[in-house]
């Protein structure tokens, strides 16, 4: 299993990037951004402050069929008040050979501040070559996470 952690400070309170992290349509953006052909985010449930969203996704499938594609379900449990999120990420037809899920926090750094973070963990259940791809979906990971935090900052930015 490989585990990642990254952090990113945003110019916004942490309750207008918890809005905006916490949208469907930022999500299918998020989606976008991480290199889905397509992406829907729906509200399975809402219990107050805490919000269930699924997102299904169509992604470019990775590995030895370059022109294919592959289905995959992000599930995440937003609670808004704690302004934290629990996330797994499902490859369907792989689920018994890949575990990706994490945690994505925002924490205030002032006023008109606040802190983005997130870690998870990647695990691919293959002989020899599961930890070289575990590290492999961790790069591409963390090479969104800039992306996606410019794009939270321009949406806080024209919420001002």
């Amino acid at each position: 299993m490989a585990k990642y952690e990254q952090r990113k400070k945003i110019p916004a309170p942490a309750d207008v990037v918890v809005g905006i992290l916490s949208s469907p349509e930022h999500l299918e953006d998020e989606a976008k951004i991480e290199g889905a052909i397509s992406a829907k985010a729906r509200v399975e449930k809402e219990e107050g402050d805490v919000v269930f969203f699924i997102v299904d996704r169509e992604d470019p499938a990775r590995g030895p069929a370059p022109n294919k594609t592959e289905k995959i379900e992000v599930s995440m449990k937003w609670d808004r008040a704690a302004r934290s999120c629990k996330w797994r990420c499902r490859v369907l037809r792989q689920e018994k050979m890949s575990k990706i899920q994490g945690t994505t926090e925002v924490v205030p750094d002032g006023d008109d501040a606040c802190i983005i973070s997130e870690h998870g963990t990647v695990e691919i259940k293959l002989p020899l070559i599961g930890n070289l791809i575990a590290k492999a979906v961790i790069s591409g990971i963390k090479k969104d996470f800039e992306p996606k935090c410019k794009l939270v900052k321009k949406k806080a930015e024209a919420l001002a």
